[in-house]
């Protein structure tokens, strides 16, 4: 009889246990990636897919990059779901501020189930949602344990990123060749 009545109380507490676990919620992008800059030193480009899997590309000075993977963390998935969600219902348009030296810009590309965004920042402008996942992304690449990686990766949000460079002339000679 005490037998049936452990078993009973384990069979029981497991199901309580069961049903009281958070369900996960259903991963509403298929990606996002994103490039930053802070204006000045810092700058990282990153890409995370539905299986919560990421890749990041940081500037380490002078002209390197140094690649980086992980995984997102449930909580951190968390945070970004409702973002997403409502950025899905928002209008974004690309701001950017000319007179702006050294401001800081980001470019984001979000492919989601219901529609694709891709827009860029640059300036102290407050876009509400965006603003805020970038903050999440940004906290993400400036941890210490990230595996790093040999590799490289073409970052969507990073084509077109910088303005292109004009050329630089060298001297009056160069000037006159150009212009024939």
């Amino acid at each position: 009889m005490q037998r049936q009545i452990i078993v009973l109380l384990i069979t029981c507490l497991a199901i309580i246990s069961c049903s009281s676990e958070k369900q996960k919620k259903e991963i509403n992008f298929y990606q996002i990636d994103i490039s930053r800059s802070s204006g000045w030193h810092d700058f990282y480009s990153i890409h995370v897919d539905s299986t919560n899997q990421f890749i990041l590309k940081k500037y380490n000075g002078g002209k390197t990059f140094k690649y980086f993977k992980g995984n997102l963390t449930d909580s951190i998935i968390e945070k970004i779901l409702p973002l997403v969600d409502s950025i899905n219902i928002t209008k974004y348009d690309s701001v950017y501020e000319p007179n702006c030296i050294d401001c800081p810009i980001y470019k984001i590309v979000i492919t989601s189930k219901t529609r694709e965004l891709t827009t860029a920042v640059r300036g102290n402008h407050s876009l509400a949602h965006l603003d805020s996942l970038v903050q999440i992304f940004t906290a993400i690449s400036e941890l210490s344990n990230l595996e790093l990686v040999d590799t490289t990766y073409d970052f969507e949000s990073f084509n077109h990123f910088l303005p292109p460079v004009a050329p630089v002339q060298t001297s009056l000679t160069d000037s006159l060749k150009n212009k024939k």
